[in-house]
């Protein structure tokens, strides 16, 4: 009798001890599934987003928006927040539906100046110094007004006046903006990031339409530039008669 109630007591420890396993497995299941429900907001592509889009214009745009998505199915690297990512531009195309990741993004110095350039405008590089520059302290990102002064004028006599205003400075000598510092080395080389080389403070480079590209290089080509900083909060564009010998002290 002995060995077969030490037989019944084994098999029923064994099995409790497989009821306990079971029901265990079944609470991390269901934990498991009950965390995996849970959502969390990320960027979604709200359409097709070209490659070179920076965050910004997405922002602005609206061309993504935050969505609740299941932690299960949330991609790896996915952005809740564009705050680090500010500065970058998409370094590969997104599709409509596709949650945007930090992997999607780079700095302009490291995809490329063409990418740092808004849709429908092309870049133009023009001489740039400190005193027609505002003291150098032009930034990538800030808005500028080019003044041109054309001798003669279309009337004969010299004139100033401005030609373009609210035009975005894509980037100061070989400077694109805030960006790693072991990515700026990267882009720019260690000759170029070196003090002594003042070659990258000598040109400026806008983000123009077509038509204005001809407007600027051809005043440059035919007169002078000047450029003058817009404030961040007031960047409204005004309209001026222009200046001659006869006006100027009007």
């Amino acid at each position: 009798m002995k060995p077969r109630f030490v037989i019944i007591v084994v098999a029923v420890v064994l099995g409790a001890v497989a009821a306990l396993g079971v029901n265990s497995y079944l609470n991390n299941v269901k934990k498991q599934v009950v965390r995996e429900q849970k959502t969390i907001d990320v960027w979604v592509a709200s359409q097709d987003i070209a490659k070179g889009t920076s965050i910004q214009d997405i922002e602005k745009n609206r061309l993504a928006e935050l969505k609740k998505v299941p932690r299960g199915y949330v991609a790896s690297q996915a952005i809740s927040s564009a705050r680090n990512i500010q500065g970058q531009v998409l370094s590969v195309p997104v599709s409509a539906g596709e949650q945007l990741t930090t992997g999607n993004f780079k700095f302009p110095s490291e995809a490329g100046l063409s990418y740092s350039i808004p849709k429908g405008h092309i870049a133009v590089s023009l001489p740039y110094d400190h005193i027609k520059g505002i003291a150098g302290m032009v930034k990538p990102g800030d808005l500028v007004t080019v003044f041109a002064t054309l001798n003669p004028g279309p009337d004969g006599e010299d004139l100033t006046k401005i030609l373009l205003q609210k035009v975005q400075v894509i980037a100061i000598g070989v400077n694109m903006g805030a960006e790693k510092e072991g990515a700026k080395a990267k882009a720019i080389g260690t000759a170029e990031a070196s003090p002594n080389n003042s070659s990258d403070q000598k040109t400026i480079t806008l983000a123009l339409a077509p038509s204005d590209a001809e407007k600027i290089i051809f005043a440059q080509e035919n007169g002078k530039i000047w450029f003058g900083l817009h404030p961040p909060t007031n960047a409204e564009a005004v309209a001026t008669q222009g200046r001659t010998l006869k006006t100027i002290l009007k």
